[in-house]
């Protein structure tokens, strides 16, 4: 649904060095953010790409660093699993690792629009049964209140494999109708 609509504001998180925040650019997306924990990488993306806009934030903060409620689409090329590679086990990931991911997710959920279509995408190495117990935690597992069905953050969830890209790819899409 997003394709169409070129003017849907998109932010990108941890976007690092990659190219994807320009190819968005050339393919007609204008309103473009690209985040990143990294001042270094920030400062060299904004001096080659002068015409996107680059912002230093932290993802477990960045409700702090932009307006609430303001994206259509966040996306998320590796961040969480560069969150998530001291886990420890992967059947039953180190609490400090949920929490953190957890936090993630709910300052997604605050700068995700409160009406319309809103998206959270995410292409991640990790297989569904691993990532699902992040993406969609339960209410058992957390003091907050869940929304409908036990999801504490009420979106939908999708998964695509995306076996003849690289290695093979996961694309998750997390979204409010």
């Amino acid at each position: 649904p997003f394709r169409e609509d070129k003017s849907i504001k998109i932010l990108i998180i941890g976007c690092g060095n990659s190219g994807l925040s320009y190819d968005l650019y050339k393919d007609g997306y204008t309103n473009v953010v690209s985040m990143d924990y990294s001042s270094v990488v920030i400062e060299k993306m904004a001096a080659r790409y002068p015409m996107l806009t680059w912002k230093q934030a932290d993802i477990l903060t960045m409700a702090k660093d932009f307006e609430v409620a303001s994206f259509d689409l966040i996306l998320d090329k590796g961040t969480m699993d560069a969150l998530t590679v001291d886990e420890g086990d992967v059947w039953d990931p180190r609490e400090e690792v949920r929490e953190q991911v957890n936090t993630m997710c709910r300052q997604i959920c605050q700068l995700l629009k409160k009406e319309g279509r809103r998206e959270y995408a995410q292409i991640s190495f990790a297989q569904p049964h691993f990532r699902k117990k992040y993406l969609i935690p339960r209410a058992e597992s957390s003091e907050l209140e869940p929304a409908e069905g036990g999801n504490l953050f009420g979106w939908r969830y999708e998964c695509t494999n995306l076996p003849h890209i690289g290695l093979g790819y996961f694309l998750y899409r997390l979204y409010f109708d």
